[in-house]
């Protein structure tokens, strides 16, 4: 199905990107969906996440002890920002995908602000206040819903910049 809304192009960087991403939980999808019907097509990206993200819960694990995992959390974060800012052109040109650049947006701002963050630990050196408050009101953006689905490496990277300060 990623395939299908890549339109037959390498969907290595969708996959990539929704594997960061989990659809709401609970009933709240049929809340934001208020016109779907039984006839409304399953072909959004929502409709190809998985549930749950196994790349998540890995990185959540990598976070933990973000001392001994920082080359593994910095290949991470790389590839998930630069598939996330190669991925917008295309997504702009795809009428199915369109809804979902502004969560591409800040899943390359989420994984931006954990390389930075990764940066000051690795230094040792205290992220400025100011800083530290503008990555903190990017994550609180980031984390709300956007088409549907969550960027569920919020909270790992919003621990990454706590701890920076």
């Amino acid at each position: 199905m990623l395939e299908r809304l890549a339109q037959m192009s390498s969907a290595d960087s969708l996959e990539s990107v929704d594997g960061i991403l989990e659809p709401v939980k609970g009933y709240t999808r049929d809340e934001t969906s208020p016109g779907s019907t039984s006839f409304t097509p399953l072909n959004r990206l929502v409709d190809a996440t998985p549930p749950e993200s196994d790349a998540a819960r890995e990185f959540a694990v990598l976070a933990a002890n973000w001392k001994t995992n920082q080359v593994e959390m910095r290949r991470r974060l790389t590839r998930w920002h630069d598939d996330a800012v190669n991925l917008i052109p295309a997504m702009k040109q795809n009428a199915l995908l369109q809804e979902d650049v502004p969560l591409a947006e800040d899943a390359s701002a989420v994984a931006a602000a954990g390389l930075q963050a990764l940066d000051y630990l690795k230094t040792g050196q205290p992220a400025p206040a100011s800083w530290v408050a503008q990555q903190l009101d990017m994550l609180a953006r980031a984390a709300k819903p956007r088409a549907e689905l969550l960027i569920v490496i919020v909270p790992s990277v919003k621990a990454l910049v706590e701890a920076a300060k």
